[in-house]
């Protein structure tokens, strides 16, 4: 499996900046789940109380959300599937390249 994302051969964890370790042992699944946890955040806190924030920033909220859910999708699916492992590594360099 070439691209991004640690190998699923139960490697070393990724470090983040500060030297802690990071929760999960594939890069693609942590950034999917940060990507799904920032969607789903915003979404809540922005609509849930009353409509607090503007409809774009709701709708890049939900885009953000169903990205991280594909993300993880495809980060389950890669240690069977070389097409989704591909899908999986591009994904996650256009949303880091987006950050």
């Amino acid at each position: 499996m070439e691209g991004g994302g640690d190998h699923y051969d139960g490697g070393h964890l990724p470090e983040l900046g500060g030297g802690a370790p990071f929760l999960f042992r594939s890069r693609t699944i942590g950034v999917g789940a940060i990507f799904l946890m920032w969607g789903a955040s915003a979404i809540v806190l922005g609509a849930v109380p009353e409509p607090a924030i503007p409809i774009a920033h709701m709708l890049l909220s939900f885009a953000f959300l169903m990205a991280g859910v594909a993300l993880l999708t495809l980060s389950v699916a890669a240690p069977r599937c070389a097409m989704a492992a591909r899908a999986a590594a591009t994904l996650e360099n256009w949303l880091t390249a987006l950050i």
